[in-house]
């Protein structure tokens, strides 16, 4: 774990926290907030206090540091002041030109890399990192699966989400709240309003974190695609039991798997009317560890 400089203070000078000012240089440079790529800049200082105050001290083995979506760079001075190499992660070339025009973007110590985050984040899928991200709410779901998919060594983050999506990971079963379950601790920080945000999304946010388990469940590339796999089956038929997703799942190349899929479910002993929100997340991984183990 690196010490010293984490981060800029407080009183670092930031100009964009005024919508007039955020206006005002967008139109200047005759752009404006993107919604096909969800687009909403945080604009309160006191949240991103609260973002910083949640990056661990001593808990993990960091690397380096991403943040996914550099905005008008809220986050991002403050990030590229750490001790740590900085990967950057933006789909907007205005916004990418604008990050690297800025006097704390250092070629030598950070890396930008622009397009889609979805097709990039291989590039960092060898590094123990610890990433940031305002997440575009369309593809939350997308984000978080591909990282955890792509780096292995992923070592936690902190993340903006919509409200609605963080209760569900936290507060139900679901296909991405049991998927993401198996490889992190997912803690509800704080519930962030529209206000905060220019333009003014249409939901509320909400700030949350990601603590990766020293000890992965699945640990290699295809144990973690047959785990997706089986949780996409499960969840792919609204209110069908597990028994009859399992064996009408579109998914399927052979029958052999199907009933291995099947044969996981009788032996953990699940009843044959079972439906997905019926089972406990630790009755998912059993099952998947067993449908991986018969060699599905």
């Amino acid at each position: 774990m690196k010490t010293g400089n984490l981060f800029l203070p407080q009183n670092f000078n930031f100009e964009f926290y005024k919508p007039s000012k955020i206006n005002e240089f967008l139109r200047s440079n005759q752009v404006s907030p993107q919604k096909k790529w969800g687009q909403n800049f945080l604009i309160d200082p006191n949240i991103v206090e609260l973002i910083f105050s949640s990056f661990p001290k001593n808990d993990y083995e960091i690397e380096c540091i991403g943040e996914i979506g550099t905005g008008l760079g809220v986050l991002s001075h403050r990030i590229a002041s750490s001790d740590y190499p900085v990967f950057f992660f933006e789909i907007d070339p205005f916004l990418c030109k604008f990050l690297q025009s800025n006097a704390y973007f250092q070629k030598n110590k950070h890396t930008l890399l622009q397009g889609d985050v979805l097709k990039n984040l291989n590039q960092v899928a060898n590094k123990k990192i610890f990433i940031f991200g305002n997440l575009p709410y369309y593809i939350t779901s997308d984000i978080f699966t591909t990282l955890l998919k792509t780096i292995p060594e992923f070592q936690g983050g902190v993340f903006m989400v919509q409200k609605e999506f963080a209760k569900r990971l936290i507060e139900e079963i679901s296909s991405i709240s049991i998927f993401i379950s198996a490889f992190c601790e997912i803690k509800w920080i704080k519930k962030i309003s529209k206000t905060c945000f220019y333009p003014s999304p249409k939901e509320e946010s909400a700030l949350i974190t990601l603590k990766s388990f020293p000890n992965r469940i699945f640990t290699t590339k295809l144990e973690v695609e047959k785990f997706e796999l089986v949780l996409k089956t499960f969840f792919w038929g609204k209110r069908k039991t597990l028994y009859k997703s399992a064996k009408e799942a579109p998914f399927y190349s052979s029958i052999k798997e199907r009933d291995t899929l099947c044969e996981a479910l009788v032996e953990i002993k699940v009843p044959e009317k079972t439906r997905p929100e019926q089972l406990t997340k630790n009755q998912f991984y059993e099952i998947a560890k067993i449908f991986i183990k018969k060699g599905a």
